[in-house]
């Protein structure tokens, strides 16, 4: 989504300047066979190549090297003009192959993702990612994404130039063109790249066998088999090059009957009666077993087995993909015959009710806007679009609007009258919402005030201890007084004080003491 966006952006930036050009570049909207630009590059690709394998291209044999002037046989020519050497007519083709490369090569690049918007689709963890925070290094990460993005094109403008300047045999080069624009040629080649680690393995596990196998020829069958009418084992490296040429697919073809050198053993003046000579025939018959089973067969049958295999997965994963597109709703994942059974079309609920395009169409509009001017429905959904996890969200999985009516019973009518009901049950609840919302502004009146009132109460508790504290203080300072009137006194002074204060006692409680004494003692007088 994120390259359609750029893709789209950029095309607006350019659409102001690039109008005379749409009809170079601009597809099948103006003119259609100039839109279908490099399925003519490859016509006259496979024309300029046919030409250059053909026998008779010679100046004495080939159409292909006479001049533009001599096609004509009434033009009347200067003399001396036979000898003049013209234009000829795979140069024509080759000018006009260079030009098709051009716009390709240009229309390719204009519509592509420009490299600093290319830099944020790129995946978190590789090297450009990290690139795009660098300042200096910035444009080349840029510059690298649209190399490696065209770089075919660059290599097929490339071999155009050098077929038409250096050498036609060049053109070789862009018939592999052919494989992008046939979808079972690309399987081909993506199940070999697929697998291109195992194919490596298995190829190293080959050249190790082959040596191996070389290696005891060079040893102890020197010259005695050919493979494929070759042999040359004279030294271990021509006997090693041997077997990589020609051992992979054809087996060992011993000289003599079987898997015996007769010729070897008279010629060495050897019974063929021996023991010896009967276990030298056994080691060569197990070694030729042994050849054909690990070379011939299993080594053969790993590396095309690993190619087939991968084809024939990667053909099922595409027949699923294709089913799964004509049969199952791409947003909700229903399948067509739930649809059917329900009596609702596939095809219209696919174009109106989950369109994937609206979709795409809504990730747009969501980039291009002002974050700040996102309501909150557009905040969640631009949220959800940034994580795999939250963007399950926004998808109605196994959910259709067509199911939720047929359960219901009713289906919606998009009417004047059920738009209008519509507006009605919108505009009462927005009345009720802002009834509700009036009702929690009173409470928040409510809260404000009680909270005024809070605060004045602390206010005047607070006044009342700071008058509790200015008494204490003062009632702390007396009492510092008086203690350090005691300590002035003296000891005499306070023993004169207290003898008066005492005296002042025993003068007023006296006359008690001596009532007291006569109640206790009635013979005394006072009594």
């Amino acid at each position: 989504m994120d390259s359609m966006y750029y893709i789209l952006r950029r095309q607006k930036y350019i659409q102001s300047w690039v109008g005379p050009f749409q009809i170079l570049f601009g597809g099948k909207t103006y003119i259609p066979i100039i839109g279908d630009q490099r399925k003519i590059l490859l016509l006259v690709t496979l024309f300029l190549n046919f030409g250059n394998i053909y026998e008779g291209y010679f100046e004495d044999k080939s159409y292909l090297t006479n001049n533009v002037y001599g096609l004509s046989k009434y033009a009347e020519y200067e003399e001396g003009f036979e000898d003049r050497h013209g234009i000829q007519i795979h140069d024509i083709v080759g000018f006009v192959h260079v030009g098709l490369c051009c716009s390709l090569l240009a229309a390719e690049l204009l519509n592509s993702v420009e490299g600093f918007d290319a830099l944020n689709t790129m995946k978190e963890g590789t090297l450009l990612y990290r690139l795009r925070d660098h300042r200096h290094l910035k444009m080349c990460a840029s510059l690298a994404i649209v190399l490696q993005d065209k770089a075919w094109f660059f290599m097929l403008f490339l071999f155009s130039i050098l077929g038409s300047t250096v050498n036609i045999l060049w053109y070789a080069g862009c018939m592999i063109d052919i494989v992008p624009q046939i979808r079972m040629m690309d399987f081909l080649l993506e199940s070999i790249t697929r697998n291109i680690y195992k194919l490596f393995l298995t190829v190293m596990l080959g050249l190790i066998l082959l040596y191996l196998f070389s290696a005891v020829t060079y040893k102890m069958y020197t010259n005695e088999y050919n493979l494929g009418d070759h042999i040359d084992c004279e030294t271990l490296l021509d006997c090693f090059k041997v077997h990589v040429d020609y051992g992979l697919l054809n087996p060992p073809d011993w000289d003599g009957d079987g898997a015996i050198n007769s010729f070897i053993w008279t010629s060495q003046s050897r019974n063929v009666e021996t023991a010896y000579h009967f276990l030298y025939e056994l080691g060569s018959s197990v070694y030729n077993l042994i050849y054909i089973i690990l070379i011939n067969l299993v080594l053969s049958a790993i590396i095309s087995g690993l190619i087939i295999d991968t084809f024939s997965a990667m053909r099922d994963e595409n027949e699923d993909i294709q089913q799964d597109i004509v049969d199952k709703c791409f947003i909700c994942s229903i399948e067509r015959d739930d649809f059917d059974q329900l009596g609702v079309s596939f095809n219209k609920h696919v174009a109106s009710e989950h369109n994937m395009w609206q979709y795409l169409q809504l990730k747009i509009y969501l980039d291009r806007k002002d974050e700040f001017s996102y309501t909150g429905t557009e905040h969640f959904m631009y949220q959800s679009f940034q994580k795999q996890e939250t963007f399950v969200k926004l998808i109605p999985i196994k959910k259709a609007l067509a199911f939720e009516r047929a359960k219901g019973g009713i289906k919606e009518k998009h009417d004047l009258v059920t738009i209008s009901k519509k507006l009605g049950r919108v505009e009462g609840k927005q009345e009720s919402g802002t009834k509700d919302m009036q009702v929690c502004l009173d409470k928040i009146v409510h809260l404000m005030e009680a909270q005024r009132d809070m605060a004045d109460m602390l206010k005047a508790e607070r006044v009342l201890l700071e008058r509790l504290a200015t008494q204490q203080t003062a009632l702390a300072q007396k009492v510092a007084g008086v203690e350090r009137a005691v300590d002035q006194l003296g000891s005499s002074g306070f023993a004169g004080v207290a003898r008066r204060l005492g005296g002042g006692q025993r003068g007023a409680g006296g006359g008690l003491e001596a009532q007291h004494d006569a109640d206790e003692d009635p013979r005394r007088p006072g009594g």
